[in-house]
């Protein structure tokens, strides 16, 4: 698995965003898809360069590049508390192109506490061979 970070600002207004992207190695997969969203989440929330006032994205592709499925996100997200694609809030970015997801730092500030979080620590359970 890797997992990539970045940040990025946005257009004339000055916004800075966290983007995880985790690409699964052959013979991998996911276990459990709420959890690795919930620690996805959480580790791109504790990014504690510089304040995170845009919010954080996600990517998750299969080991041939291709993004998960979008049925995952909605569930995974929906279970974290964050809304799925049909509100304004939630942020996608041509997601079957990019497989790009995220949530708004002010989402995240309601849901998991102010920035920076504490830092997630990584279980067996969220990515096994399969």
């Amino acid at each position: 698995m890797n997992v990539d970070m970045g940040e990025s600002m946005s257009g004339l207004r000055f916004g800075r965003s966290v983007h995880l992207t985790v690409t699964l190695e052959p013979g991998y997969v996911i276990d459990d898809a709420n959890a690795l969203v919930d620690w996805l989440i959480r580790t791109g929330w504790s990014v504690n360069h510089d304040k995170i006032n845009g919010g954080v994205m996600m990517t998750i592709r299969d080991a041939e590049g291709v993004p998960v499925a979008r049925d995952y996100w909605r569930t995974a997200m929906n279970r974290f508390g964050l809304p799925d694609s049909a509100t304004s809030e939630f942020k996608k970015a041509n997601y079957e192109k990019s497989g790009i997801v995220g949530a708004r730092a002010q989402e995240l500030e309601k849901l998991i506490g102010p920035w920076p979080a504490d830092i997630p620590e990584f279980t067996d359970v969220l990515i096994v061979t399969g």
